[in-house]
Parts: C-alpha cells; sequence; structure tokens
C-alpha cells in the first residue's frame, strides 16, 4: 500500500500504524517528524530512536524552536554548525562560510538557502556568485565534449532564425535536504522560434497517478528501486535542423554566435527528440513500452519509468545481474549519475518500511517551501478547516 500524507494533497489513510511508528533520522522540522512517526495511527511514536509523545510534537511545531523532549532551544540541524545566509549584508563573509563546507563542520538547509540569481550578471553581488560561476565553468565544458556547438560566424545566419540564451541557476541537496552544491545550466530561448521552424513538439511525460502506481506495485511485491540521472539528457539526441544561438552571457566572442548539432534545453522538439532517443535506446535492448504510458518500459520482470532525465529502475533482486547489464548498456551511450536507492522523486521523498511493505509518498519540503515564501513558518496551525465564527448576521 502506498499511503500518501496529507502534505502530498490527498486525505489521509487509516493503514500504517506499525510501518510508521519507526525512527525518522535527521527530521527537516518536527511536525514533519510528528507525521513520519505516524501521528494518525496512535499517540505514542519513535523519532530518533526514542519514544515520544506526537502531541507534544505536533505542539512543538507551532513555534520549531525547541527540542521535543527537553523543550530547549534547537539548532537548525543535527549535522555541524548550520549557517543561514538569507539576510546577512556581508555577502563575502556568506560565501566564505559556505565554501567551508569541506570540511564537515558547518552546513545550511534548503529553507536557509539565499535567493537564486536570474541572470549572469547577477553573480557579481550574489553570495555564491563564485560557486555558480565554476557550475557554469563546468556546464561549457561538458557541452564541449558532446560537441553540443560549433562556433560560426555571424553572417552565415543573416535572414535566419537567431535565438538567444539564458544561464537557469538551481541548489542540490542530499536526501535530508542540506545544500550539496550549485549547479547552472544553459537553456535555449525557445519561446523565440517560430512555430513554422519545427513539427511536433509534444513530449509525454509520466502521469501522477503512474507514478502512484508504480510505487504501490514496489510496496506490494518488495521492489528495488533505484534512481539515476542522465547528465545533460537532451544533447545525447542529434538537431536535424539548422538552429543558431547566441553566445551565452560573460563567455561572448566578437562576431562569433554557435550553430547547434544537439537538442539544447529550451528548444521546443528537444524533450519529444531526447524521449524518442530514449525509447528507441531501450527498446533496442529489449524493452517494451507499457499501454497507455510511453513513459514506463519493462522487460522480464525489470520495470524503467523517466520524468525527463529522471531514470528509476525498479526490478526484483532475483533480477540483478540482468539490471546490471541494463545499466551497462545505458552507461555506454549516456553518462549516468546516482544509482542509489529511491529516496526524492520531483520533489517527493519516497519512505520506506519495507518490513510492512509500505511506502510513504510526502510532499513537506515543498510544504517548507511555502510557509518560508509566505513567512509562516511559526504560524499557529488551524484546528478546523474554516472559520467557526458566524458568515453571516441573524436577521
Amino acid at each position: 500500500m502506498v499511503h500518501v500524507p496529507p502534505s502530498a494533497g490527498t486525505s489521509p489513510g487509516r493503514d500504517g500504524a506499525n510501518g510508521a511508528s519507526r525512527a525518522i533520522s535527521t527530521p527537516s522540522s518536527y511536525w514533519e517528524a510528528a507525521f513520519n512517526a505516524g501521528r494518525l495511527a496512535s499517540v505514542k511514536g519513535t523519532w530518533n530512536g526514542k519514544v515520544v509523545s506526537k502531541r507534544k510534537l505536533e505542539k512543538q511545531a507551532s513555534s520549531a524552536s525547541c527540542h521535543p523532549d527537553s523543550g530547549e532551544p534547537q539548532s537548525t540541524g543535527s549535522h555541524g554548525e548550520s549557517t543561514k545566509l538569507m539576510d546577512s549584508p556581508n555577502r563575502k563573509t556568506q560565501s566564505a562560510k559556505l565554501t567551508d563546507l569541506g570540511d564537515g563542520q558547518r552546513r545550511i538547509h534548503r529553507r536557509d538557502m539565499p535567493i537564486l540569481p536570474k541572470r549572469h550578471k547577477d553573480l557579481k553581488n550574489h553570495p555564491l556568485g563564485d560557486l555558480f560561476r565554476e557550475a557554469e565553468k563546468t556546464h561549457l565544458e561538458s557541452h564541449k565534449e558532446m560537441r553540443s556547438w560549433r562556433e560560426v560566424q555571424r553572417e552565415e545566419a543573416a535572414g535566419k532564425e537567431l535565438l538567444d540564451c539564458m544561464w537557469v541557476y538551481v541548489y542540490k541537496f542530499d536526501k535530508h535536504g542540506w545544500f550539496t552544491k550549485c549547479k547552472a545550466r544553459l537553456v535555449v530561448r525557445g519561446d523565440q522560434q517560430a512555430k513554422s521552424t519545427h513539427e511536433d513538439t509534444y513530449a509525454s511525460t509520466l502521469a501522477g497517478r503512474s507514478f502512484r502506481t508504480l510505487m504501490a506495485i514496489a510496496a506490494r511485491f518488495d521492489l528495488e528501486l533505484l534512481q539515476y540521472d542522465v547528465v545533460n539528457a537532451f544533447v545525447n539526441a542529434e538537431l536535424k535542423q539548422d538552429v543558431y544561438m547566441r553566445m551565452p552571457g560573460g563567455y561572448r566572442k566578437p562576431g562569433l554566435i554557435l550553430k547547434l548539432q544537439k537538442a539544447l534545453y529550451g528548444l521546443r522538439q528537444s524533450p519529444l527528440l531526447w524521449q524518442k532517443e530514449l525509447t528507441t535506446t531501450l527498446t533496442n535492448i529489449g524493452f517494451k513500452s507499457v499501454p497507455h504510458e510511453p513513459c514506463c518500459l519493462s522487460k522480464g520482470g525489470i520495470l524503467i519509468f523517466f520524468y525527463v532525465d529522471d531514470l528509476i529502475v525498479a526490478y526484483e533482486k532475483t533480477n540483478q545481474r540482468s539490471v546490471e547489464w541494463t545499466i551497462g548498456k545505458l552507461r555506454e551511450k549516456y553518462q549516468l549519475s546516482g544509482g542509489d536507492t529511491l529516496q526524492w522523486f520531483l520533489g517527493i521523498e519516497i519512505i520506506r518500511d519495507r518490513n510492512q511493505r509500505l511506502i510513504w509518498l510526502s510532499q513537506s519540503s515543498f510544504v517548507d517551501k511555502i510557509t518560508s515564501h509566505f513567512r509562516i513558518q511559526g504560524g499557529k496551525p488551524s484546528l478546523t478547516p474554516m472559520t467557526t465564527k458566524e458568515l453571516l448576521p441573524n436577521e
């Protein structure tokens, strides 16, 4: 059974009393720990190996400032000193604090990260500008290795469509929400493409109901779940049309532009080209598409489903050697990272109790993001779904 918690937008279930009452390691918030401990199943639960009162734990959630057992002030995290970068005016100090993370003494949680830069020029005053610049260089180097484009004279594109590009910056976090690195990706302004320059551009994506169904299957049959990421996925697909792009901000050369040879992120046709590329590769090694779900393929007890560049492999332990062979074939064509047990997928946390064959899907990180955005982290939760006051005066 798959139990989707209230934070995932569905009604709470009654199942999972035993599976829910288990130790939770390094939760990002006390209310999350209360839920993960199974607050709907019983009054008591375990948290970090200790029996706790879930009612008391939830009460602490409204303030999120005290330890549930001692009532003493609690630091931001349990893995060393936590550093907050949101509002400090000293940007150099902020950057220095974060670049010291290698010694394992300082950590920063996703809720405390500074606002992401929107343009290359924003890096000049951003507290993590140096890290993002390094990420840009790494990204451009990967394009060079994959021969994503070649430099041409601007005159070659005379009378043809010349697209802009932009940098997109993101933070990467570990399974507990602690910052690990900065990432930069070059994206083509596909919104500038004329519709006549491309044909079919619709690419299927894994439906939410299909993902929940697959998690239910994994829970019921105790399947292994491994997650892989295809590095620069779209760039593995060849581009058939002539597409020209201006050089990215911060790396321009006078009189030169780029002629694209691969399907870069942002082009309207890129998602479809990548989907066809990956599906063809899997079909060539014996996989078949699941009816009505083109983003899920199967072969001999192995399920592979994907959402753009995120690949999930579900299988029984008896198929371990077949899975290793399959991944080896994929590595021959693509650069894969990951290979760890599935814990996060599209912002959803996957929590398992394999002894009870239960899986919980939690969007607690999304709740944290929303409450942080509206600055209501310390707000008192409502006990009723609407006001208890009279809506209309008596006549």
